[in-house]
């Protein structure tokens, strides 16, 4: 395998541990402190929500990573999906990413205008 590949793959590898580590499926038990107050409920109400969002963001991440781990077993993986230009060093940067810039860039702004 491609030393490249070889490196990117274990940048991920240790990018999944970290996220496994510190990603905790948010509880959804009623805590025991007294929330008569209304503004007491709604901080505990906006935590609750905001941990669930982080868990549900980095469960994201996580189906990134493993789909970027499946794709660089292969060396066409260092180069675009759209125009075939090397993606080597973007992979660096962001080793999930499929494309060159510009033709990230122009994928997304077809998507932006599909939604429009």
């Amino acid at each position: 395998m491609n030393d490249i590949l070889v490196e990117l793959r274990a940048k991920l590898i240790k990018d999944k541990e970290k996220l496994l580590a510190h990603n905790k499926k948010p509880s959804n038990a009623q805590s025991k402190c007294d929330l008569t107050d209304a503004g007491d409920l709604a901080s505990k109400l906006e935590t609750q929500r905001n941990e669930i969002a982080l868990y549900n963001l980095n469960q994201q991440h996580l189906e990134q990573i493993d789909l970027a781990l499946e794709r660089l077993k292969d060396e066409d993986a260092l180069y675009c999906s759209s125009c075939g230009d090397s993606i080597a060093e973007r992979l660096k940067i962001k080793p999930d990413a499929q494309r060159c810039v510009p033709c990230q860039e122009i994928s997304e702004s077809k998507l932006q205008h599909s939604q429009s």
